[in-house]
């Protein structure tokens, strides 16, 4: 019965005084979130198009290298 009477202070305590602290920081959190969204889409963006180009250069030196070293030729004794 003592832990239940307990939980049942810090839960109205959590309430009464977390509460009025807690959603303006949440609206803070929102404001902020949604200013920098077009930011880290562009950051996104660049990063993927980079990424792309490497890509591509990786697998046209791989052909290239693919293309140019000697065969080998594997024999069964």
């Amino acid at each position: 019965m003592l832990k239940f009477f307990f939980f049942s202070a810090l839960m109205l305590a959590a309430v009464t005084i977390g509460l009025p602290i807690l959603l303006p920081l949440m609206l803070i959190g929102l404001v902020l979130w949604v200013i920098l969204l077009p930011f880290r889409l562009t950051f996104w963006a660049l990063g993927g198009l980079i990424r792309l180009l490497f890509v591509i250069l990786g697998a046209i030196v791989w052909g290239i290298f693919r293309l140019f070293s000697p065969r080998r030729r594997y024999t069964t004794a």
